[in-house]
């Protein structure tokens, strides 16, 4: 494994250790507490109701080195399940290069994250070492009590896998083993695979075929060439991308009108790029 991410999950490890000592002092018992049975009633039941608080516990609030280690595991996660069904499509790319700058742009130095988090993209992609598990299980350490934190990162996962319209068993079995290790119900797992599924599904045979139209879509011609389609073509990406509306906070019902206008647009791109081999 490379250095880099060698360092990040050292990081992790000393995050989580640190995390939890604090942790242990915090709840050392009070040794100067008088006997029980001297305590009144009311002593009793406010007793009684701090413990309830402290079981209560709250989300541990977030450092920017926390940060980082966070966004490099979701980028590596991201790599193994890229190519888990043995190739990147063209929107999965793009979704990967826009993931670069939107995770980085929120740090001191972004520019120094977004070169970081593209070696470990690239680490993670070449690597042959399976450590799929390892990197879920440093995840759900540093938000286990950001439920909600978890399912989005999963949300975010799984809109990958569905992103070329087709979920292979490989990609499934993958997120299924994140979801397991981010400690995620079986029926919020099982209700994002339904609602992707559903939508895909739903917009699965709006196919374009006539080549006119393809180039009418990407608001090219035929003289372009291929870089100058290819440019405008992400262009339209990065306007029609669910997860950068969502970041936005476009409402749901525009999303899901942009990712159909997206996918027709995929598909014009693919057919421009057929059409001139």
């Amino acid at each position: 494994m490379d250095i880099l991410l060698l360092a990040i999950i050292a990081l992790v490890v000393f995050v989580v250790a640190r995390s939890f000592t604090q942790y242990e002092k915090t709840n050392q018992p009070n040794q100067n507490q008088s006997s029980t049975n001297t305590k009144s009633q009311t002593e009793q039941n406010r007793q009684a109701e701090q413990a309830a608080k402290m079981q209560r516990k709250p989300e541990p609030q977030e450092d920017p080195q926390t940060m980082q280690i966070e966004v490099g595991i979701v980028i590596a996660l991201m790599a193994r399940l890229s190519k888990a069904d043995g190739k990147i499509c063209m929107l999965e790319e793009e979704l990967v290069q826009f993931c670069f700058k939107d995770f980085s742009q929120p740090f001191e130095h972004p520019e120094q994250i977004e070169t970081i988090l593209r070696q470990i993209f690239e680490d993670e992609r070449h690597s042959e070492e399976d450590n799929l598990d390892d990197l879920a299980s440093q995840f759900y350490q540093l938000n286990r009590y950001a439920y909600t934190k978890r399912v989005k990162v999963l949300q975010h996962l799984v809109n990958l896998a569905f992103i070329d319209k087709v979920l292979s068993s490989s990609e499934e079995t993958m997120l299924e083993r994140v979801a397991t290790l981010f400690k995620i119900s079986k029926e919020d797992f099982e209700q994002l695979l339904g609602s992707f599924s559903k939508y895909y599904s739903k917009h699965s045979n709006d196919e374009i075929s006539d080549i006119n139209l393809a180039y009418e879509l990407l608001d090219s011609k035929p003289s372009d060439t291929i870089e100058q389609v290819k440019t405008k073509y992400r262009a339209l990406v990065k306007k029609y991308h669910p997860d950068l509306l969502h970041s936005k906070g476009f409402e749901d019902d525009y999303v899901q009108d942009c990712t159909r206008k997206l996918q027709n647009i995929n598909t014009a791109f693919e057919l421009i790029k057929a059409h001139r081999k």
